[in-house]
C-alpha cells in the first residue's frame, strides 16, 4: 500500500494493480472498484492549477530551467553554498516548513539548532480556526479507523471533504455503512451535481443516506436551532418556525436515536469569525449528545506533509507550530502566535521555506530569502530561478513516513516512480530535502567551527 501525498487518505499509486486485503475486503463488502489514483480530484486540480501555472511566461521560464536541475554531487554542493549564505551570523533565521515527511522535519530541526534560529510549519486558516476553540476548551475526538468500525451516524460537512479526501467514502464510510449499520449524512451549501446519478449505475459513486443543502451563511443558525432542539424533548412553536430548513428536524430525530456519532469536515471548512462559532455550536452539540451516548468530532487535514510536520515538531521541540532555539532549549515564542503572513517577512532576517510534500496550495508569498521545494510546487509570483532548488517528492520519487489526516497513523510512502527513470540517471536525480538539509547543516558548523578556531 503506498500513500498519494495529493490526498489526506491512503490510495493505490500504481493505478490499482497491486491491491493489499484492506483493499480487497473493502472492495468485496460494498462491491465497488477500488478507485485509481487517476480519479483522484485533488490530484487532478493540482495537474490542472500546475499546468496553468506553467503556461505564463514566467513560471514556465523557470519551470524549465529546474526540471533540467543537475543533482549531481558538485551540483549539490553550489546548492548547499548557494542556501547557506542566506544564514549570517547574529542574525533570525526562519526555515518555514509548508509540507514535509518526518525525516525532512527532522532534519530542519536539527539545521535550526545549529543556527539558534526558528522552526514554523505554516498553517491553513482553517486549522488556526479550529484549534483555536477545540484545543481551547477540549473536545472529544475520534480516528477513521473508530468512524469505520464503531460509529452508527457519520454527519459530513461541506463539499471540501469530497474534493480535499475523496477516497473517504470508500475507505472509511463503506465498513460502516454495509449491512446497514451507520447512517451517512451530509450537510452542504449546494448540492453535488453527482448526487443526481443513481446508486444503482454503472460506476456510481457512494452517495451519503441523507443530503442537506443549507445556505452556507445559515449553517450557524441551523447548528443552534439544532442545538436548542436537543436541548428540549419538545421543542417550542417559536423554535419550530425558526427552523432554518426542514432538514434540521430530520437530522435532530437522527442524532437522538443515535448511540456513536461522529462530525466530519475538512481543516479548510471553517476559516473566519463566524465560522469560529459554527465549530462552537457543533462542540456544545457534542457535550450535550455525550452526557446519554457518545458524540466526537474529528477534522481532517488533507495536508498530510503538514500534519507530518506540525506533529513531529511537536515531538521533538515540545512546542505546537513553532518553535524557537534560543542556544540552550526549545521555545514557543509568544511574539509569533496569530502573527498575520506578510508580517513574517518584518520579522525575520532570513527565510528558508521547505517542502518535500506536494500540495494543490501555492507557496506562501514571504519574500523568502530561499526555496527549497518539490519540482510539484507551485511558487509565489517574482521568485527568481537562482532563489529556488528543487528536491525529491515523499511519495512520488523517494520514500518517506507521512502521518494520516487525522493525526491518528503513521504510514510508510513508497515512491511511486522507478529507482531510474528513463528520462533521469541516478546521477542526475533530485537529492531529497533532508540530505540537502543535513548537508547544510554540517557546512554551516564546520565553518562556525573555523571562525571559532
Amino acid at each position: 500500500m503506498s500513500h498519494c501525498c495529493l490526498c489526506g487518505l491512503l490510495c493505490s499509486l500504481d493505478g490499482g494493480a497491486r491491491e493489499s486485503a484492506e483493499l480487497q475486503i473493502e472492495s468485496r463488502t460494498a462491491s465497488i472498484q477500488p478507485p485509481k489514483v487517476q480519479d483522484c480530484r485533488r490530484r487532478n486540480q493540482w495537474l490542472r492549477q500546475s499546468r496553468s501555472s506553467e503556461s505564463s511566461s514566467s513560471s514556465s521560464s523557470i519551470n524549465r530551467c529546474l526540471m533540467t536541475n543537475d543533482a549531481s554531487a558538485e551540483s549539490q554542493t553550489a546548492q548547499v553554498a548557494t542556501i547557506s549564505a542566506i544564514f549570517k551570523p547574529r542574525q533570525r533565521s526562519l526555515i518555514w516548513i509548508d509540507g514535509a515527511d518526518v525525516n525532512t522535519t527532522r532534519s530542519a530541526v536539527s539545521l535550526a539548532q545549529t543556527i539558534r534560529g526558528t522552526v514554523h510549519i505554516g498553517q491553513s486558516s482553517g486549522s488556526a480556526a479550529t484549534h483555536s476553540v477545540l484545543a481551547n476548551q477540549g473536545w472529544l475526538g475520534s480516528s477513521l479507523a473508530e468512524v469505520a468500525t464503531h460509529a452508527d451516524l457519520i454527519v459530513t460537512l461541506g463539499g471540501g471533504l469530497r474534493v480535499e479526501a475523496p477516497l473517504l467514502a470508500q475507505r472509511f464510510l463503506t465498513p460502516a455503512l454495509a449491512g446497514g449499520r451507520a447512517e451517512w449524512c451530509h450537510i452542504d451549501a449546494h448540492r453535488d451535481e453527482d448526487d443526481a446519478q443513481p446508486s444503482g449505475a454503472p460506476g456510481a459513486k457512494l452517495l451519503p443516506n441523507y443530503t442537506a443543502v443549507w445556505p452556507r451563511h445559515k449553517w450557524y443558525e441551523a447548528l443552534t436551532h439544532i442545538l436548542l432542539a436537543l436541548q428540549s424533548a419538545s421543542p417550542s412553536a417559536e423554535h419550530q418556525a425558526a427552523r432554518a430548513d426542514a432538514s434540521v428536524d430530520t437530522l435532530v430525530s437522527k442524532l437522538q436515536r443515535a448511540k456513536n456519532t461522529v462530525w466530519i469536515w475538512d481543516a479548510e471548512e471553517f476559516h473566519d469569525a463566524i465560522d469560529e462559532l459554527s465549530i462552537s455550536r457543533l462542540l456544545s452539540i457534542s457535550r450535550l449528545l455525550t452526557q446519554s451516548a457518545r458524540c466526537s468530532l474529528l477534522c481532517l487535514d488533507a495536508q498530510v506533509g503538514r500534519v507530518t510536520a506540525q506533529e513531529t515538531l511537536l515531538w521533538l521541540t515540545g512546542c505546537n507550530g513553532t518553535a524557537d532555539f534560543d542556544g540552550t532549549r526549545w521555545n514557543q515564542p509568544l511574539s509569533l502566535r496569530q502573527i498575520a503572513l506578510e508580517e513574517w517577512q518584518h520579522a525575520f532576517d532570513s527565510i528558508l521555506v521547505v517542502s518535500s510534500v506536494p500540495s494543490v496550495h501555492p507557496l506562501p508569498n514571504l519574500n523568502a530569502s530561499h526555496f527549497m521545494v518539490t519540482e510539484q510546487s507551485l511558487l509565489p509570483a517574482g521568485v527568481e530561478a537562482n532563489q529556488v532548488t528543487r528536491v525529491s517528492t515523499v511519495g512520488i520519487d523517494c520514500d518517506g513516513h507521512l502521518m494520516r489526516g487525522d493525526r491518528a497513523t503513521m504510514m510508510y510512502c513508497a515512491a511511486s516512480q522507478p529507482a531510474s527513470p528513463r528520462d533521469k540517471s541516478p546521477e542526475t536525480r533530485l537529492p531529497t530535502a533532508a540530505t540537502l538539509l543535513d548537508q547544510l547543516r554540517n557546512q554551516l558548523r564546520s565553518g562556525a567551527a573555523v571562525d571559532a578556531n
